[in-house]
């Protein structure tokens, strides 16, 4: 048996032999995971004696670390926006750019939709984590999301129940508009897949692992996102708003593009710089 220094000393060394640039922090986070502690436990404790099965459960998890798992499918979360999140392999997990997409979302439903309920659809849920977000913050929001992916819809409703928001958010599969019909909105919003082939080959292992179809689109990763502008005005209130997260070097084309079909558009920058987020008005 191990004590928690030796567990964690192993853990750092061997990920970082197998290339993991954060081989102590991923090491830390599993154990912390699996003890259920914070990190500042195992350093106080160094010399606490981890029980057997304990210690087989964090070996087993550095290991597929070790794999290029992503951190989110061994442990099953992801923390999103100030919440936490269930996920597991064969969907997307949700980013830390992804939450400026909710920042704008929150900014423009406060502002222009304080007094009045306001009718939200997402196209592709994967975790669900941006519709959740927005209905935990939101208190006059009530959310229709979608998702071609069945393991996706599963996942979505785990996190639905997980805050008790089956009475603002309705799920159901589908690709995008097609069981919409003639139902309008106030805000439309996704995070479509926008990596080109190029872009998917030469990302990293850890990101080759999620499912292909919600990372990569045709048109050099803009198909997904110009169907959006071309057929969401069809679903849009009057003055209604579109936003959709972008790929880096995507904005000026796609600013252009939405513009020939009459919507006013900005570009919204995310930390690094990077414009991230179109939002689209009509």
């Amino acid at each position: 048996m191990k004590n928690l220094k030796e567990i964690l000393l192993w853990g750092k060394d061997y990920l970082a032999k197998k290339g993991i640039d954060s081989s102590l922090l991923d090491t830390e986070i599993i154990i912390s995971s699996v003890l259920n502690k914070d990190k500042s436990y195992l350093y106080a404790h160094p010399e606490r004696i981890v029980e057997p099965d304990l210690e087989n459960k964090i070996l087993n998890m550095i290991k597929k670390r070790g794999e290029r798992l992503p951190l989110s499918y061994i442990l099953n979360e992801r923390e999103f926006f100030g919440n936490s999140f269930y996920v597991e392999k064969g969907v997307f997990t949700p980013r830390p750019e992804t939450e400026l997409i909710v920042e704008e979302a929150i900014k423009t439903v406060k502002k222009d939709y304080a007094d009045r309920l306001v009718n939200l659809f997402e196209i592709g849920l994967g975790t669900g984590a941006i519709s959740v977000s927005l209905a935990l913050a939101l208190r006059n929001v009530f959310i229709i999301g979608c998702d071609i992916s069945q393991k996706a819809l599963s996942v979505t409703k785990k996190n639905i129940l997980r805050y008790q928001l089956q009475n603002k958010i309705n799920i159901f599969r589908g690709e995008d508009f097609s069981a919409i019909k003639t139902k309008k909105f106030d805000i439309i919003i996704s995070n479509p897949p926008y990596l080109s082939f190029g872009d998917y080959i030469s990302a990293q292992r850890e990101v080759r692992v999620e499912p292909k179809r919600a990372l990569m689109a045709k048109e050099r990763g803009l198909f997904l996102t110009k169907r959006i502008i071309r057929k969401g005005k069809n679903y849009l209130k009057e003055k209604g708003y579109i936003f959709i997260e972008i790929g880096d070097g995507q904005g000026e084309y796609l600013k252009e593009y939405a513009e020939n079909f009459g919507y006013v558009t900005d570009l919204i920058p995310d930390y690094a710089g990077i414009e991230r987020v179109l939002k689209l008005k009509l």
